[in-house]
């Protein structure tokens, strides 16, 4: 197990949505397909959204300097279930980058559902966790439905 503060895991939270954030940016800038193109940059601003409801707790002091240091235990494998920002190959089929944003959207949801089962958070947090939770799986269900598209 290892231990982070509330504020630790915001922050974490934070950098996954900016990574995220980049992805989706890129992405859009390389996509061929329109369709491939349209999508990255709706879940661009989606992520950026995602990364500004992380800021509100952190700069606009939603937490008390308790709530942001009470400490939480996370097992070392769930902590690490975060799949990163990988470089996009040269070249890309629509379908490779699709596949790869699919299975960075599963895992987030995976590591925020992580966050809400270890963790006794704030009923604000723990609202707003929940939600990311459904809309990253909500990301999820776009890309799946364009790479079948794609793949038939």
């Amino acid at each position: 197990m290892k231990e982070f503060s509330v504020q630790e895991i915001l922050e974490f939270s934070r950098s996954i949505e900016m990574e995220s954030y980049t992805y989706y940016t890129h992405v859009g800038e390389i996509a061929g397909e329109s369709e491939l193109r349209e999508l990255a940059s709706e879940l661009a601003e989606e992520e950026m959204k995602h990364y500004n409801r992380m800021n509100q707790f952190l700069e606009e002091n939603r937490l008390t300097r308790a709530e942001l240091d009470e400490r939480v235990r996370v097992a070392k494998s769930d902590h690490a279930m975060l799949i990163e920002t990988r470089d996009i190959p040269e070249h890309p089929t629509g379908l490779a980058i699709l596949e790869r944003a699919y299975e960075r959207e599963v895992h987030t949801g995976n590591m925020y559902r992580t966050l809400l089962a270890y963790t006794n958070l704030s009923p604000d947090l723990v609202a707003t966790f929940e939600d990311l939770v459904d809309q990253e799986e909500g990301h999820a269900k776009r890309i799946g439905s364009l790479i079948r598209k794609i793949g038939a």
